[in-house]
């Protein structure tokens, strides 16, 4: 992972995505081998050291914090945990970003599964780390903030930040990652662009079902579908990428 890329892993139900965040976090005790982040190994590392390298985002978190949609942000802060010394405006910004800003003092308890997501967004977007790490950012949101979620880690890309996601949405994977990386039964499949990885002889034996697929319009990036008489469209309809 280079600065600048955003990288997907993707892969069916326990292929292994999140534990590789986890590895990549710093979270679980490696079986062999090292991680490097930002040059340095992980192995050894205090969480401490490893929270001032990268920002973890999981897909779920506690859904009884007593604690309000600002306060969980704060927490993201760098530097010691002193959660009420937060700049209340770069809270606010952070939380703007993900278009929370009006329920900075609600509950966390009181918040939807997808706005919950988007306050650990937020969190990270506090930080500003070099690497951030999200596990299924996209799960539970709607179509809008999809793309915004698109727009704010292309964004951080830009800056030279290094991004990496989980995803179960190929089409979102291919229109967001610079890279992606396929993974079945905790082992590598396939390591490239979109259009290297997402190509039929590849992904079909891997999720074990026909899949249809269709080339952006404008991106010339591959769009993957389940085919058959389950989707709104047949796969003859389109020409294959």
């Amino acid at each position: 992972c280079l600065p600048g890329q955003v990288v997907g892993i993707c892969g069916p139900n326990g292929a292994g995505k999140t534990t590789l965040l986890r590895a990549m976090a710093g979270l679980i005790p490696l079986a062999a081998g090292d991680i490097f982040l930002l040059g340095k190994p992980i192995g050894g590392a205090s969480l401490g050291v490893l929270a001032d390298r990268r920002a973890f985002v999981p897909q779920t978190g506690p859904h009884n914090l007593p604690l309000t949609a600002a306060e969980v942000v704060a927490l993201g802060r760098p530097g010691p945990l002193h959660w009420g010394r937060a700049p209340r405006a770069a809270i606010m910004q952070a939380l703007e970003a993900v278009e929370l800003e009006h329920s900075a003092d609600c509950p966390m308890a009181t918040l939807s599964l997808g706005q919950q997501g988007r306050v650990r967004l937020a969190q990270a977007l506090l930080r500003r780390p070099k690497v951030a790490l999200l596990d299924e950012p996209a799960s539970h949101q709607d179509l809008r903030q999809r793309a915004r979620l698109m727009h704010q880690l292309r964004r951080c890309a830009a800056g030279g930040d290094t991004v990496v996601l989980s995803l179960h949405d190929l089409s979102l994977a291919s229109l967001m990652c610079d890279v992606i990386l396929l993974l079945q039964a905790g082992g590598l499949v396939a390591c490239g662009t979109p259009q290297e990885v997402l190509r039929r002889e590849v992904l079909e034996p891997v999720f074990a079902t026909p899949l249809c697929y269709l080339a952006h319009p404008h991106l010339q990036r591959p769009l993957v579908e389940l085919s058959g008489e389950t989707t709104l469209h047949r796969e003859a309809d389109y020409k294959n990428v």
